[in-house]
Formats: structure tokens, sequence, C-alpha cells
């Protein structure tokens, strides 16, 4: 009988250990089943655990297996949407309010240096040089985690007075980063083709539905 309890005694934490490996087993699967995908019925690689913000397991090429990169990766395309999305805000804006001077945002720096400053595109390109490399150096430095070189502006990251950070708000920024790039792509695009801003674009589309579409301009493209 001793050997039958002891067998018993030692089979019981067994199953206990056997039973709590189960539990969070399924409870990472039910919450893989509930994880939002970028296609539906799609699973995501295994370095994409839905702990980055946006996180909807779209990753075809394996460019972030290497968590250092992965990590990069999201630093800076949460930057390039940001710029994104101040320059598609600067496009429409200008275009909008009518501060474009009879010209289109393409043509901002030209209409800047016939202006009072009287900067020419060629002297302003050092100035910009001189000034982004300073605030991204200590952007990298910053993320790097020697942000004491080059200056000490980390303090002045992220920018919060309204102390509104929160994973719900980091999550809006990162989707509306990726839409602000689709849509400066667009722009951009858009101006190569017909010449004109976005509410121009729209404005001729609204007046002639069927006739001002992408089919139309891209079967006129290379006319003079």
């Amino acid at each position: 009988m001793a050997p039958l309890a002891l067998r018993s005694s030692l089979s019981s934490p067994l199953r206990a250990v056997r039973a709590v490996r189960t539990s969070r087993s399924s409870v990472r699967t039910a919450a893989a089943a509930d994880r939002e995908m970028w296609l539906k019925g799609s699973s995501a690689p295994a370095h994409l655990d839905g702990s980055l913000p946006g996180d909807f397991g779209f990753d075809p090429l394996g460019l972030g297996t290497d968590p250092e990169r992965l990590k990069w990766f999201a630093d800076a395309e949460i930057q390039n949407g940001r710029w994104a999305m101040l320059g598609v805000t600067g496009i429409a804006g200008q275009e909008a309010l009518g501060l474009n001077n009879g010209g289109h945002w393409f043509d901002v720096a030209k209409i800047g240096a016939e202006g009072p400053w009287n900067i020419s595109p060629i002297s302003l390109l050092p100035i910009q040089f001189g000034i982004m490399s300073v605030i991204e150096l200590n952007r990298y430095n910053d993320f790097n985690g020697k942000s004491d070189e080059v200056g000490n502006f980390s303090s002045l990251f992220p920018i919060d007075p309204m102390n509104m950070d929160s994973p719900s708000m980091r999550f809006k920024e990162v989707k509306h980063a990726r839409l602000a790039m689709l849509a400066f792509v667009g722009c951009f695009a858009q101006y190569c083709a017909t010449g004109a801003g976005p509410f121009e674009n729209v404005a001729a589309h609204v007046s002639n539905p069927f006739g001002a579409t992408i089919f139309s301009t891209l079967s006129h493209l290379g006319e003079a």
C-alpha cells in the first residue's frame, strides 16, 4: 500500500501542473481567437504577440523576427506617421483656407522663396538639415538609452501636456498614422498625375463623377 500511496501523492501535483498548463494554453488560444487580425481567419507570426499598439499580425516578409529590429520598426513607423499627419494636415489646410496664394502644396517652397522671407529652397535645405539632424540624433540616442549625447532634448518627449497617454490613445495614434502615410502617398500621386491639390480633385470628381475618375486620369497620363 505504501508504493500506491506514494504514487498517488506524486501524481496529484503532476495533475495540478498539467491542469495549470492546460488552463494557460486555453487562455492563450482564446485570446488569439478573439484578437483582431489584418485578414479574418489568418494567424499571427510568433513574434507578433499583440503587445504592440496596432498589432494586427501583419508581417508577411518576417521583417520583425529580430526583437531589437521590431522595436526600431515600431518606433520608425510612429515617427513617420506623425510627420505624415502633420504633412497631410498642412496640405489640406492651406488649400481649404486659401493660404496657398493661388498655388499648390507642391509649390509652397517656391512661393515662400518669392515671398517676404526671400529665402531660396537651396538656402532652406542646409538650415532644415542642421535642425533636423540635431532632433533626429537626440531621438536616436534616446531610443538607445543615450539621451545625454548631442544635447539633452529627451526630457521634452513624449509631449503630453494633457496627460492623455493610454493604451487606447496609442492604438488610435498608430491607426491615424498609418492612414496619414497612405493619404500623403495619395496626395503626392494625385498631384503628379493631375497637377492639382486634393480638394481640387474632389471638386472635379463631384462635378463630373463619371468623367473625373482614377481611370480617366490614368488614360490621359503622358499627354501634353
